[in-house]
């Protein structure tokens, strides 16, 4: 315990106004950063192109900075630290990364001769928790579910009834499984694997094992009553 000071800056840990002050903070060092783009890189005030390209993306403390020319970025990412620390922001350098996102040709290879195309180095990329591509994210996903599913193996023992066991399995892994799933752009094969992961796991949850064997309609219907749909 320290004796009694007085806080001149920022908001107490847990105020409710600290999300909004920093939001309006953050805006106004973007429109002075902005200002200064416009001068030293011919950015435009207002962050979009003509033809619709934003050059500037906010979602809570990220901010991910757009440009047709990598070395537009490099620049920018000076000008962008001192600008942010006049405004007591800075910027987490060891979270900044520069990522090309483009569509290879059919014919181009890797240094290591492998095809490039469906294997470029942005699809692994991650923002605000996702992947760039979709077919990655759900592969990760799958993953992280299984991770959870695991991590809670006692939850899903038959001493805690069955109508709480997959109201835990909704909470605490079907939530990490569809993480931004509303972005997702995938086709049919690759969600069926997610499917089938969510049907094991609810057989397991359900303790139906071989050589008992549970149809995936079955399940589903055995499943969904305990939850009161």
């Amino acid at each position: 315990m320290s004796v009694e000071f007085q806080s001149f800056l920022g908001a107490f840990q847990g105020d409710c106004l600290s999300g909004c002050l920093f939001t309006l903070v953050l805006a106004g060092a973007l429109c002075d950063l902005r200002a200064l783009l416009a001068i030293e890189l011919d950015r435009p005030l207002l962050p979009i192109t003509d033809s619709g390209f934003p050059l500037d993306t906010e979602y809570a403390d990220d901010v991910d900075f757009n440009d047709e020319d990598e070395e537009n970025l490099r620049i920018l990412l000076p000008l962008a630290t001192e600008v942010l620390n006049d405004w007591n922001l800075f910027v987490n350098e060891d979270k900044t990364d520069f990522t090309h996102v483009c569509l290879a040709k059919a014919s181009e290879k890797d240094e290591n001769g492998k095809k490039l195309a469906g294997n470029e180095s942005w699809r692994k990329s991650i923002t605000l928790g996702s992947m760039l591509c979709s077919k990655e994210d759900i592969t990760r996903r799958i993953c992280l579910g299984y991770s959870a599913f695991n991590k809670y193996n006692k939850a899903w023992s038959k001493k805690i009834p069955l109508k709480k066991r997959l109201l835990l399995y909704e909470a605490l892994v079907v939530s990490v499984m569809m993480y931004n799933s509303s972005c997702w752009a995938a086709p049919k094969s690759v969600l069926e694997k997610l499917d089938v992961v969510h049907r094991r796991h609810l057989r397991s949850i359900l303790n139906y094992s071989y050589p008992n064997i549970i149809s995936n309609k079955n399940s589903r219907c055995n499943a969904e009553p305990a939850l009161g749909r």
